[in-house]
């Protein structure tokens, strides 16, 4: 009588039943099929399962971390005006046992490319014009335009939380420079992404990277990030 035995097919991560004398598994880059006595055959069937089962509390152990945006260079995406990135694995190594990540990127997901001119926050402090260092072109519109649309997909995303990069005109959260017509600056400014996510979910918690750096605050985000995440309504 033909004994339903598992098989693992080459390539495939699920596991299989079907009707064969054979159990296949992979031996190194090669699959070879060899017969089982039946003690090898319940040890592998009872195996199996659990695999599957690790695979699944994987994905829900994923599914359940808390959902942060992030300014998307901190993960080590080179999407910065120069091409380049500023990942911080000290960082994302310390904060990815907690949090999912939702990576945003103002200025290129808005369509400036890669690499672009250096841009500076210019005017009243309170509501600021991006503008490029050289060619003086204003870049506020189309900013604005984009996160307004952004802020939407955002909101769908369920976050709980929001980490900035530091100094960024698009995305710090204080202390930006900010230029006035003389070309002389104070240290007054936000920026524009910044500012509007901010005004969108007022009570959401938010950071800059660099305070994260220091346990104590970094634990008090994390609070606050669960705390926003049970007391928010679930539909």
């Amino acid at each position: 009588m033909m004994i339903r035995r598992p098989v693992r097919y080459p390539g495939r991560s699920r596991l299989w039943i079907r009707s064969t004398p054979y159990y296949r598994r992979n031996d190194g880059n090669t699959s070879r099929a060899c017969n089982l006595s039946p003690a090898e055959n319940i040890a592998a069937a009872a195996l199996l399962p659990r695999e599957g089962k690790m695979r699944e509390a994987s994905r829900l152990k994923n599914q359940r971390k808390i959902r942060v945006a992030i300014s998307a260079c901190l993960l080590g995406a080179a999407v910065r005006y120069d091409g380049r990135s500023k990942e911080d694995p000290v960082l994302v190594r310390a904060l990815t046992p907690h949090i999912h990540f939702v990576p945003v990127c103002p200025e290129t997901e808005c369509g400036m490319g890669i690499p672009r001119e250096p841009m500076r926050l210019e005017g009243d402090f309170r509501r600021p014009r991006l503008v490029t260092h050289h060619s003086r072109i204003d870049r506020t519109d189309c900013l604005e335009a984009w996160c307004a649309v952004r802020l939407g997909e955002l909101e769908a995303e369920n976050l709980c939380g929001c980490i900035f990069k530091t100094r960024s005109p698009s995305c710090g959260m204080r202390h930006l420079d900010v230029f006035d017509e003389k070309g002389m600056s104070a240290r007054n400014g936000v920026g524009i992404f910044a500012r509007m996510f901010m005004e969108r979910f007022p009570h959401m918690p938010v950071a800059e990277e660099d305070s994260l750096y220091d346990p104590v605050i970094r634990d008090v985000f994390l609070r606050q990030t669960a705390r926003f995440h049970r007391e928010r309504p679930h539909v």
